[in-house]
């Protein structure tokens, strides 16, 4: 993982870690699901607010028939929208970090690893791992606003 420098007077090489973009990726798709999913429950958390606020209204036999059919609208919610990435979330360990230098004035990048005496190439995209945490905590934030929801 290196992009030799073209600078003439030599690189001013800076620290920059960084994560694979796949990593990247995922912790985005899951921040954009469960804030899809938690769009599509607020009006019926809404709605159910209302209608707690309005349960000291009307008579016994009015109120439970409510709660009866506002009950089944939320697991018919709870259905079309079901938590699919609970089993497979865990925030809690970021992945691993390539640690590279980097010139910012011609975009020379270096990655020293141990030589293993074996070349094999492979394309991989990465992102620097600030870019990383953001996503990370973009999607734990979401993923504990729809879990209020629910």
């Amino acid at each position: 993982m290196s992009r030799p420098g073209t600078c003439e007077t030599g690189c001013s090489e800076r620290r920059r870690d960084l994560v694979r973009a796949d990593a990247c990726d995922w912790v985005e798709g899951l921040a954009d699901r469960a804030r899809r999913r938690a769009d599509a429950l607020r009006p019926l958390v809404r709605v159910i607010a209302a209608q707690s606020d309005d349960a000291d209204a009307g008579a016994d036999g009015d109120a439970d028939a409510a709660f009866g059919a506002l009950a089944e609208r939320a697991r018919q919610a709870l259905r079309r929208h079901p938590d699919v990435d609970a089993a497979t979330v865990d925030l809690s360990e970021p992945p691993a970090e390539a640690t590279t230098w980097w010139c910012d004035r011609c975009g020379g990048l270096d990655a020293p690893q141990d030589c293993l005496g074996i070349c094999i190439w492979r394309s991989v995209d990465w992102v620097d791992a600030a870019v990383y945490a953001a996503a990370r905590e973009r999607a734990r934030t979401e993923r504990e606003r729809e879990e209020r929801l629910r």
